[in-house]
C-alpha cells in the first residue's frame, strides 16, 4: 500500500459509498496504541539512511565479529562471547540495545 492512512483517505472511502472503509485497525487487528504507532511509521520519520538495518546487524555479527572467537554465527557464541559483542556493536556501530538482543538472540 502507498497511501497514508490519515484522515483523507478515510473521507474518501466514505465518500465513494462502497460500503465500510477500510482501515490499519481492521487489517492488524491490533489495539490503539499499535495502531497509532503503525499509523506514525507510515510518515517514515524514524528511518535513517545511515542506520544500520537489522539484516547488516546480523551479516556484521556472522562475518566479521564471530570469527575472533572461532565461530560463524552468533548461535555458536558463548554469553559472555555475545555480551563482548554486544559492547563492540554499542560502542563502535551504535547499534541500539533492541537491535543488539534481536541479532545477538539474547
Amino acid at each position: 500500500m502507498n497511501r497514508l492512512s490519515d484522515d483523507s483517505w478515510l473521507k474518501e472511502q466514505l465518500k465513494d459509498n462502497t460500503g465500510a472503509p477500510i482501515t490499519i485497525a481492521e487489517i492488524e487487528h491490533a489495539d490503539e496504541k499499535t495502531v497509532a504507532q503503525m499509523l506514525n511509521n507510515e510518515y517514515g520519520r524514524n528511518f535513517s539512511r545511515t542506520r544500520l538495518q537489522d539484516l547488516d546487524v546480523c551479516m556484521l555479527i556472522d562475518r566479521e565479529l564471530c570469527r575472533p572467537f572461532g565461530a560463524t554465527s552468533a548461535y555458536q557464541l558463548t554469553l559472555s562471547q555475545k555480551q563482548r559483542i554486544a559492547r563492540q556493536l554499542k560502542n563502535e556501530f551504535h547499534v541500539s540495545d533492541a537491535q543488539i538482543c534481536r541479532c545477538l538472540v539474547l
